[in-house]
Order: structure tokens, then sequence, then C-alpha cells
């Protein structure tokens, strides 16, 4: 099994957008990059892991600043 890039950078907008899997949403809202990062941050193989919220966290900074 491979290990999680956590690494923001080696990420499209396209990709980040596929891992939230709402990339055929229209239009793709700030209130709709904050919803989705935010259930992945709690869900519950997620949550207690610092490097996925931080990856999550991360992916919405990017994604709004876009």
């Amino acid at each position: 099994m491979s290990e999680t890039d956590f690494d923001i950078n080696n990420y499209t907008v396209a990709d980040l957008l596929q891992i939230l899997n709402i990339e055929n949403e229209v239009p793709i809202t700030k209130e709709k990059i904050v919803e989705t990062t935010q259930k992945f941050i709690d869900a519950d193989n997620f949550k207690d892991n610092e490097d996925f919220v931080k990856f999550f966290l991360e992916i919405r900074r990017k994604l709004i600043n876009e």
C-alpha cells in the first residue's frame, strides 16, 4: 500500500476537486468547499489523524483562494 501524499503542491485544482468528489458540481462555491472539506475533517476515519485534518484544511485554503 502506498503512503498518502500530504503535500498540497503536488495536486492540481482538478485533483483536489476530485478528492472531494465535487468535480462535477456547478457552480463550486466557497460554501460548498467549506462544507465538503468539513465533512472529511469530521469523518470518523480522518478526525483523529492530524495529517489528514491539515491536508483537508489546506485543500480548503487552496480552492477558496483559486
